[in-house]
C-alpha cells in the first residue's frame, strides 16, 4: 500500500516536470514575407529552441547571404529591401537537438515577395523642334569676256630697189609733123600774166585812194 503511493506521487512529479519543460523547448519558428510601404519584408522569429546549446540560423536574399549567426533560445529580426521587383528569400535553421534534419525543427525554407511598388511612371520625353537651315543657292552668271586679239599691221618694205625704165624719147623723125608752134601758146600765156599784174595794180591804187 505505502509503495502504490509513492509510485503515485512520482508519477505525478514526472508528469508536472515534463509539462513545465515541454514548452521550454517547443521549437516554434515563425516566418514571415510581404510588403509595407513599397518595400519588400522578411519577418523571422524563432522561440523555444533549446537554449543550453547553441542553435544556428542563415537568411539568404536572392542566393546572397544577409545573415548567419548563432542564437540560444529565441531569435527575432525583420529585413527590408527594394520592392520593385519579385524578390525570394530562404531561411536555413539548424538546430543542435536535431542534427538529422527529422524532427522539424531543424528546417529549410524559401519565402517570395510580390512587387510592392510600381514602378516609376518614365519622364515625359521633351518635343523636340528641328528647324531646318534654309540654304539659299545665288547663281551668279559671269559673261564670258571675248578678247580679239589683232595682228599687228606689217608692212613689208621691197628690199628690191625699183629701177626707172628709162625709155628713150622718139627721134623727131619718128614724130608726127602737124605744124604747130610753141611760140603761140608762149604767147598767150605772157598776155594773160601781163592781164593779171595790171588788174592788180588797178586795185592797189583803189585800196589806198
Amino acid at each position: 500500500m505505502l509503495l502504490a503511493r509513492a509510485a503515485a506521487v512520482a508519477a505525478v512529479i514526472a508528469a508536472t516536470c515534463l509539462a513545465t519543460t515541454t514548452p521550454a523547448a517547443a521549437h516554434t519558428p515563425a516566418l514571415k514575407a510581404g510588403c509595407a510601404d513599397g518595400r519588400a519584408v522578411l519577418s523571422v522569429e524563432l522561440r523555444d529552441y533549446d537554449g543550453r546549446r547553441a542553435n544556428r540560423v542563415r537568411v539568404d536574399d536572392g542566393g546572397e547571404s544577409i545573415e548567419d549567426r548563432s542564437f540560444r533560445s529565441h531569435f527575432r529580426r525583420a529585413y527590408t529591401g527594394s520592392g520593385d521587383a519579385v524578390r525570394a528569400f530562404t531561411v536555413t535553421v539548424r538546430a543542435w537537438d536535431d542534427p538529422k534534419w527529422s524532427r522539424g525543427w531543424s528546417f529549410h525554407r524559401e519565402l517570395t515577395t510580390p512587387v510592392c511598388a510600381a514602378p516609376a511612371a518614365a519622364a515625359p520625353v521633351a518635343a523636340t523642334t528641328t528647324t531646318a537651315a534654309v540654304t539659299t543657292v545665288v547663281e551668279t552668271t559671269t559673261a564670258a569676256l571675248t578678247t580679239t586679239t589683232t595682228p599687228p599691221l606689217t608692212f613689208v618694205w621691197p628690199t628690191a630697189r625699183l629701177t626707172a625704165s628709162v625709155v628713150p624719147a622718139a627721134a623727131d623723125r619718128d614724130l608726127p609733123d602737124t605744124g604747130a608752134d610753141v611760140v603761140v601758146p608762149l604767147a598767150v600765156a605772157l598776155l594773160v600774166l601781163a592781164g593779171g599784174i595790171t588788174v592788180l595794180v588797178v586795185q592797189r591804187r583803189r585800196i589806198r585812194g
